[in-house]
């Protein structure tokens, strides 16, 4: 004969207040009587604050998505930070110098190491900025010039050849020029010859 199948238990049906008198405390329950007794409505906690998280989500986020040595976004800002630092050195060095300190100067400019066409404009921007200030000095930033010439010539920094510091030095003073071509504002309404000078 057969034996029946044995019927499944029915589930646990959730107690109602009035069947039992005590009701333990949720700390004294089982992991497992947690979850199967029903959940009362419980105040909803609030929700973390940031500073709770170790460690914030954008951080996080930063350290996933950080470029790697070889991309071009990483490349680029070693560029843009060789760049900065040759301008700055190249600054500081025009700053510097005159007629004594000349052949220490030169020398350490050179050492720089100027090797991009952007860097060479960079360096004559510079010098032609400080021989057009520095009226006292002008001999020396034409010999200036003229020994960098001289450099470039030897040392090209360019495929192309028709890249040169002169050519590169004509251009800015073309420019300066240009700049300075049209009168200030307001200079013909000076009736006094002597301020009208500029």
């Amino acid at each position: 004969p057969a034996e029946p199948a044995a019927e499944p238990m029915p589930a646990a049906s959730p107690k109602a207040p009035s069947d039992c008198a005590v009701e333990e405390p949720d700390a004294e329950r089982t992991p497992e009587a947690q979850r199967a007794a029903p959940q009362e409505a419980e105040p909803e906690a609030a929700p973390a604050t940031p500073t709770a998280d170790p460690e914030p989500r954008r951080t996080r986020a930063a350290k996933a998505l950080a470029p790697s040595a070889t991309a071009w976004v990483s490349r680029r800002r070693l560029a843009d930070d060789e760049d900065s630092r040759i301008v700055r050195s190249l600054k500081s060095l025009l700053n510097k110098l005159t007629v004594e300190k000349f052949p220490l100067l030169y020398e350490q400019l050179l050492g720089i190491g100027v090797r991009t066409p952007g860097q060479v404009e960079a360096l004559v921007q510079e010098v032609f900025e400080k021989a057009t200030m520095q009226h006292h000095f002008i001999d020396m930033y034409a010999d200036l010039c003229s020994l960098l010439h001289e450099h470039f010539a030897s040392h090209s920094v360019s495929e192309d050849k028709t890249f040169s510091f002169k050519r590169v030095l004509l251009a800015e003073c073309q420019a300066s020029f240009e700049r300075h071509l049209t009168p200030p504002e307001g200079l013909k309404d000076i009736e006094d010859f002597d301020e009208r000078s500029v």
